[in-house]
């Protein structure tokens, strides 16, 4: 209601504007508990809203829900004792992947267009291959990272440096608007980085690595079908493709 209200008023708005997201129960939206999946943070209750949340409210996303987590946010599947397990929605059986496994869950369920999560060895692209989505793991220094709820105050330096966040979507176009959008500046974050987001110069072709190995495990020919296609997309679209062995 207040969305429509501002637009009403021919106000300026956001990028986002009324645009439903959900945000990852690991990250503090102010008011609400971060429990990391765990029954003995249940009632830690965020004071502030991480970098990411006011960069998405700033560009007038609606946060409408929060997404499940496996205990400190450390396993390839999403399961825990406080919220239970997510199911992957293309079939019970199955995996959402982890540890953003809510996130694609909700993303693959169609329950909006953006899904916040985060990422150390593979938390958003193991859910988003497994779903079926999109995704992509930021540079370090490229969105503003800090949990006000943590303690001691901010995590721990290793946490620090590893962790980025990010967004898992349906549509590639949904994580770059994402992206850009929750690679705004925020104070409390030391290590973020005031890089342009648009307009670099295009001097030569931007060069992308295809590989067709996985470090000496077999793939199946239907992936390997997928990576040739989506090579060659990205050769249409006038990227320079170089093939590279693992």
């Amino acid at each position: 209601q207040e969305a429509d209200r501002i637009l009403s008023s021919g106000s300026a708005v956001g990028p986002l504007h009324g645009v439903p997201v959900t945000i990852k129960s690991n990250i503090d939206v102010k008011g609400q508990p971060t429990p990391n999946g765990l029954l003995r943070y249940k009632n830690v209750i965020a004071t502030d809203d991480s970098p990411i949340v006011r960069n998405l409210k700033n560009a007038g996303a609606i946060i409408v829900g929060r997404t499940n987590t496996p205990e400190f946010s450390m396993r390839l599947t999403t399961d825990n004792p406080l919220n239970g397990r997510t199911y992957n929605p293309w079939h019970e059986n199955a995996s959402p992947g982890g540890s953003s496994g809510g996130a694609s869950a909700a993303a693959a369920a169609g329950f909006g267009p953006i899904h916040h999560g985060n990422d150390i060895g593979g938390s958003l692209r193991y859910p988003a291959s497994f779903c079926g989505l999109a995704t992509v793991k930021p540079s370090f220094g490229r969105i503003a990272n800090f949990v006000p709820s943590a303690m001691p105050p901010e995590r721990g330096m290793l946490a620090q440096l590893m962790a980025v966040q990010g967004a898992i979507c349906r549509e590639v176009c949904d994580v770059r608007l994402a992206t850009k959008v929750m690679a705004g500046p925020d104070a409390r974050d030391p290590f973020w980085v005031p890089v342009p987001f648009d307009d670099w110069p295009d001097e030569r072709p931007i060069k992308v690595a295809v590989t067709r190995e996985s470090y000496g495990y077999p793939i199946h020919p239907d992936l390997i079908a997928g990576i040739d296609r989506a090579a060659g997309y990205l050769s249409d679209a006038g990227y320079c493709v170089e093939e590279v062995t693992t």
